[in-house]
């Protein structure tokens, strides 16, 4: 009970927290190492916790399937609207968070395929924006020269898609962006997932050129002052010399 409610906790966060599903992927592997070892009981069947996370998988997929074929003709409109935007969040939650498991290999490449030929065969609107963040995060692993020949169907249909009237416009444009990306080999795509420690490495760094940018600036900013200033004495010396010369031409005239 203490794994399943641990993956079911795990899974709702990443899920509805989907800018985090990164660091979530992280706990998952973290936990899939330290607990290597050890099996739990989960409805009467022993699992590690890398099984637990790909049943969970499996059952957010199939409650997907379901939620798909409720009937809704006796909701009102407001609650068909709360509906779908529930069923939309999940569903682009639970891609992005298999992406990032995926990136960690904590998920075999069966179950890329997997997602990639589902969502390929029910392409609503959020279907291809999930085939398309799924290929955005992991395509740099999973489409390479060994794995294509099983993608060219899948691709295909993305290729059609993101040219027919039918589809809606930003679902056509991100489709494009993600045909643009896979022809450039993903090279936007870094080789290694983020991780929170690349995240806080990258910080200081980026405080460095702060401080840099702030010494030059005000440097400047200070030469620039001291040069103003030094002109401004010029002008006041020079107005000072004149009213000189003239007092000085004034007394010789009244002399004279």
């Amino acid at each position: 009970e203490f794994l399943k409610e641990a993956v079911l906790q795990i899974f709702e966060k990443a899920i509805i927290e989907r800018n985090f599903a990164a660091v979530y992927a992280e706990l998952c592997k973290y936990l899939a190492n330290a607990w290597q070892s050890k099996q739990f009981v989960i409805d009467n069947v022993n699992h590690n916790f890398k099984a637990a996370i790909l049943n969970r998988c499996q059952e957010e997929f199939e409650a997907d399937k379901k939620n798909s074929q409720i009937n809704t003709s006796n909701l009102s409109a407001s609650e068909i609207e709360e509906f779908e935007f529930k069923r939309k969040r999940k569903m682009l939650g639970n891609i992005k968070f298999i992406g990032c498991l995926l990136e960690r290999e904590m998920l075999n490449d069966k179950i890329f395929l997997y997602c990639v030929y589902y969502l390929i065969e029910t392409p609503t609107p959020d279907a291809l924006e999930c085939i398309s963040d799924l290929f955005k995060t992991v395509g740099y692993i999973y489409d390479k020269d060994g794995r294509r020949a099983e993608l060219t169907e899948p691709f295909t249909k993305i290729v059609n898609f993101s040219t027919s009237k039918d589809c809606d416009a930003r679902i056509r444009f991100m489709l494009r962006d993600l045909i643009q990306l896979r022809n450039n080999k993903y090279a936007k795509k870094n080789s290694q997932p983020s991780t929170t420690q690349s995240v806080q490495s990258s910080q200081p760094q980026q405080q460095n050129t702060q401080n840099r940018n702030q010494y030059q600036n005000h440097h400047q900013n200070h030469h620039q002052n001291h040069h103003q200033n030094h002109n401004h004495n010029q002008n006041h010396n020079q107005n000072h010399n004149q009213n000189h010369n003239n007092n000085h031409h004034n007394q010789n005239h009244n002399h004279n």
